[in-house]
């Protein structure tokens, strides 16, 4: 992007590289991909490179609880126990007969793509904050409120696509000025109103994919790809602060990591399907600028596409989405009235300086639903799946392989600076699961039953709780002083489950062990909720509440959404209204996705 006039604008878009100063590589455990946020080291809200920034916190509770003064948790070693034995159990050895959702596998990485957007800070654990304690105690949850601050603006903006205001600036003039250089790397260099992105790797062991269909332009900015350009130096990057130079290096903190991604946001390239999903929205930005409308000067093409990328991408969120992973009638009852719960909220939180608060509740819980969405393996193209004319190099990816064809995985040791062609997506095996469709391109049900893989994550130790994603989110639903299940849904007006809904087998047992099945921890509930009320193929009615509340909240509360923008005739703007400018009626994911030349 080109280097911002004001102090405000070189602000919009350090957030990129804030969010980069919590990552390490893959000295992350890989349950990042899938609990949204890293947390190495207890390093605290900034993570352990803070001393980079100087804060700028303002007063805006950032996070705060749906229901504040519900009952309270309190420190119980039998309960903390109890909630290691319910993640132990949710992690099945064997496969779960009919464990496939009709859902497509897009569907768990849009939801992440979404989390990564609004969300940065309820997983960093701070001194106080241990997760893994074996004497964990749960936060008061005026400490909780105080001090979890969310990285993120909390709107639906596409900043982690085209960068947002951090939380700190950066106190050595070095990092900043080399920061500066970056943003200005993130736009086209033969075209400013487009976002640079790059093709595939020359040394590609088979031959690539064939998509995109219209160029070869099917990976991230890299690092590489500057130096190649002569735009930053290795000597210049280690002359930064150790913070800063750990961003952009390997593990042994002196070598240059070419294959860092350059990106909006660096969590987007934790495994390879967000980074193929982030890919597409950069591509969409860049199809709209090169499509757009003859009275669109090239001056102003960059901020014409990029408020039609949002829009699009909201409008995707709230009757896309939320459409497909929520109880249909339940839906249809928040998008009439309203959502008074987040509205009421927000009204309660102090924030007055443009930020959106999330919800603990939401946060910490309700929205790592897709969490059990996971597959250990996707039919991910014609090289490393089952629908192909030539024996394919393997009949599936493993999430070992999506993690290391990565920047922080380092293209799985291959001497190469992007992404090979042989691993681009085939989006048409992720976004139309149905009829015939094999295993590996459905996502696995909403329910109680996490895939293998999420119980032995790489990057963590082997048999702890850092290595267990199920036993992590239940922990820390624990220390954030979480309402339980029964006193969100008592706040609504629903029903719970009954203690025989509950759970069956070993869970049913460890769930009558520490008041589980009374106060029972909330990320559960919702996956079982999902699982007893719609069989698994979508959110319940609590699960429904609490996200589709907060993600319509979100839209409905931010000015500049589509929400509030007016399309033909005078009515609320659509994607549809897209055909008046002469572009296709980018109403779906499937359209966006053939629009830019990801599908045949």
């Amino acid at each position: 992007m080109v280097i911002p006039n004001s102090p405000h604008d070189t602000a919009e878009f350090l957030q990129p590289l804030r969010e980069v100063a919590s990552l390490r590589g893959v000295t992350c455990p890989t349950e990042e991909s899938f609990d949204m946020y890293c947390q190495p080291d207890h390093g605290g809200p900034a993570g352990p490179y803070g001393n980079i920034y100087r804060s700028t916190m303002s007063a805006c509770r950032s996070f705060d609880y749906f229901f504040p003064d519900a009952p309270v948790q309190v420190a119980d070693p039998a309960r903390v126990k109890a909630l290691d034995a319910l993640g132990l159990a949710m992690v099945k050895r064997d496969p779960v007969a009919g464990a496939n959702s009709a859902l497509a596998p897009v569907l768990t990485y849009f939801g992440q793509f979404i989390d990564h957007d609004i969300t940065a800070g309820t997983d960093r654990d701070g001194a106080n904050e241990m997760i893994d304690a074996p004497d964990l105690a749960p936060r008061s949850r005026e400490a909780v409120r105080t001090e979890k601050q969310n990285m993120r603006s909390g709107r639906l903006d596409l900043d982690s696509l085209y960068g947002g205001l951090p939380d700190g600036v950066p106190q050595n003039p070095a990092d900043k000025a080399f920061l500066d250089k970056l943003v200005s790397a993130m736009r086209s260099k033969t075209f400013r109103g487009q976002m640079r992105i790059d093709v595939y790797s020359e040394d590609t062991p088979d031959s690539a994919v064939p998509f995109p269909t219209t160029d070869r332009a099917g990976d991230l900015l890299r690092l590489g790809a500057l130096e190649r350009d002569k735009l930053v130096t290795e000597d210049e990057i280690l002359g930064l602060s150790d913070g800063m130079r750990k961003m952009f290096t390997r593990k042994d903190g002196k070598t240059l990591n070419p294959t860092r991604a350059i990106i909006g946001d660096a969590r987007n390239d934790e495994n390879l399907i967000i980074a193929q999903f982030h890919l597409v929205f950069l591509r969409l930005h860049n199809r709209l600028v090169q499509n757009r409308p003859g009275h669109v000067k090239a001056s102003k093409a960059f901020d014409w596409a990029r408020d039609r990328t949002r829009w699009i991408y909201q409008w995707l969120v709230v009757n896309e989405y939320l459409r497909k992973i929520c109880q249909e009638d339940i839906l249809d009852d928040i998008l009439a009235a309203g959502p008074g719960l987040y509205q009421n909220f927000l009204a309660n939180s102090g924030c007055t300086d443009g930020k959106l608060p999330l919800p603990i509740e939401f946060s910490a819980a309700a929205f790592r639903f897709g969490h059990s969405m996971v597959r250990d393996a996707y039919d991910w193209n014609t090289f490393f799946g089952t629908k192909t004319t030539h024996d394919p190099t393997l009949p599936e990816a493993g999430s070992q392989l999506l993690f290391a064809f990565t920047g922080g995985g380092e293209m799985n040791g291959f001497p190469v600076d992007r992404l090979p062609g042989n691993w681009g997506a085939d989006w048409q095996r992720l976004i139309f699961a149905g009829a015939g469709a094999t295993p590996t391109e459905f996502a696995r049900k909403i329910d109680t039953h996490l895939a293998l893989e999420l119980g032995a994550l790489p990057g963590g130790t082997a048999g702890t709780i850092m290595a267990h994603l199920a036993r992590r989110n239940l922990r820390r639903g624990h220390m954030l002083n979480l309402p339980s299940a029964q006193d969100c849904a008592g706040e609504l007006g629903l029903v719970p489950l009954g203690t025989a809904e509950l759970g069956e087998g070993e869970i049913a047992q460890v769930l009558s062990q520490g008041g589980l099945s009374e106060a029972t921890p909330l990320w559960y509930y919702v996956l079982r909720e999902a699982e007893v009320r719609n069989s698994g193929e979508a959110l319940g009615p609590l699960g429904t509440n609490l996200v589709a509340q907060t993600l319509l909240g979100l839209v409905q509360s931010d000015p500049g959404s589509y929400w509030h923008q007016t399309g033909t005739g005078g009515a609320r703007w659509t994607p549809a209204d897209l055909v008046a400018d002469g572009l296709p009626d980018l109403s779906s994911i499937e359209a966006v996705m053939r629009f830019g030349g990801h599908l045949r």
